[in-house]
């Protein structure tokens, strides 16, 4: 690999399925909320429960998640001098490149996996990112479940952009016992 198969071009975006599963849960929320409000008003007048916060935050908080999910981008672009990063979410858009100098090397790093609701699952994630002194400009460029194929793309952008491999030690004990 060579400069000439550059530039990388990585687009991350949000599960269209996940994000609108989130909408519709935020959907009934509301919908349990108005049935709710809808049969208390005439025997009780203006009711005073915190049975109404609490569903009128969870729908919120539902349809606030959906939305997010479905409007998340990313695009990341690098080359052979710059590397450029555009984020843009519910809430805010940010843009920024950044020499591919100032970056200090492709780092692997490896932790438990977790399930959306912080329960363990068996296995690990591997992360591949571009290392910078400023971490607010460090770039994560691959989340892989194998070690194989985590190493497998950690060698081949730190080869084709020319920056040294950077390896945790919990990673360099799990590639030495992968190979024994």
């Amino acid at each position: 690999m060579t400069m000439s198969d550059l530039p990388i071009e990585i687009d991350e975006k949000g599960s269209p399925w996940f994000g609108m599963v989130e909408l519709i849960l935020g959907i009934v929320t509301a919908g349990l909320l108005i049935l709710v409000f809808l049969t208390e008003l005439p025997r009780r007048g203006l009711p005073s429960s915190s049975i109404y916060l609490v569903l009128a935050l969870s729908g919120v908080i539902f349809i606030y998640g959906g939305l997010h999910i479905l409007v998340f981008r990313k695009r990341i672009e690098i080359d052979e001098k710059t590397v450029y990063v555009a984020t843009r979410d519910l809430i805010k858009s940010e843009e920024w490149r950044e020499p591919l100098t100032r970056y200090n090397g492709i780092k692997l790093t490896s932790k438990p996996r977790y399930k959306p609701d912080n329960l363990p699952m068996p296995g690990r994630m591997y992360t591949v990112s571009l290392v910078h002194p400023d971490e607010g400009k460090l770039v994560i460029l691959y989340r892989e479940v194998t070690l194989s194929r985590a190493v497998e793309r950690w060698s081949r952008v730190s080869d084709l952009i020319g920056l040294p491999r950077i390896e945790t030690a919990a990673v360099k004990r799990e590639r030495e016992a992968y190979l024994s």
